[in-house]
């Protein structure tokens, strides 16, 4: 017999537009604080909810993930603080770095960690298979993907194909509410028709993002369509090079 699951997920907004998130085990009230740019409201959310917090992890080193950090180990010096590898040097306050294949162990499940450069050179997310949860930062937004600030639109392309792999039923929690504002360019590239349902349906906070979703309507995620072609000009075949130039033109849109 396969076990209940019971990890749920909290989404607390931090700064303008960011998630911090809280995973949290129904059985014992224990939480994992994801991704925290700030503190106060996650300690106030802790407070509320009555969570007590058991590991701190970080999906890549920007500051609009990791500034709350310190706060937070002022309040809990105990806490573990996990980490990418690559990540170690430019986040002091970790206590132990992963890396592909690695992993956690979190309310009677096993998280797996996934190397998902491209957006950040040490970004890596955290895959609960079982209870199917993906904690992907900056690499996956609604209808679109992460910015990438140097030439990595290669790595990106991987990561981004890397994800599309899983689960169509796995749930993106992702770094930040985007998906509105990602919505008119997807439909720009896919058509009216493509997003009509899923522009109807939406709301605020749109995460949990569902991977099935984003495989119809995410233009990253359907790179050798008739739309995405023809909407950058390009022949099938190079799915590379085509994600490198949806992701200049949705920089440029």
């Amino acid at each position: 017999m396969i076990p209940v699951s019971t990890l749920s997920v909290q989404i607390v907004p931090v700064l303008k537009d960011n998630y911090t998130y809280l995973a949290v085990d129904g059985a014992s009230g224990d939480c994992l604080i994801i991704d925290p740019p700030e503190a106060r409201p996650v300690l106030d959310r802790l407070d509320s909810e009555k969570l007590r917090p058991v590991a701190i992890w970080l999906t890549h080193h920007h500051s609009d993930h990791i500034a709350g950090v310190p706060d937070l180990l002022r309040e809990f010096p105990d806490l573990p603080v996990v980490c990418s590898r690559r990540d170690v040097e430019r986040i002091p306050q970790s206590t132990r770095s992963v890396g592909e294949g690695d992993t956690l162990e979190f309310a009677g499940e096993t998280a797996t960690v996934m190397e998902l450069p491209g957006h950040a050179d040490g970004h890596i997310a955290f895959h609960f298979p079982d209870s199917g949860h993906l904690f992907c930062g900056d690499v996956i937004f609604g209808a679109s993907c992460g910015a990438v600030f140097t030439d990595t639109h290669s790595e990106m392309f991987h990561s981004v194909s890397r994800v599309a792999t899983l689960s169509p039923s796995t749930r993106l929690w992702v770094g930040h509410e985007y998906t509105q504002n990602n919505l008119r360019f997807a439909e720009a590239v896919l058509g009216t028709e493509a997003l009509k349902e899923r522009k109807e349906k939406f709301l605020m906070p749109s995460v949990p993002l569902l991977l099935e979703e984003e495989l119809r309507t995410n233009p990253f995620m359907r790179l050798e369509t008739p739309e995405v072609l023809g909407y950058l000009g390009l022949q099938p075949g190079n799915p590379e090079a085509t994600f490198k130039a949806l992701r200049l033109a949705k920089d440029r849109f």
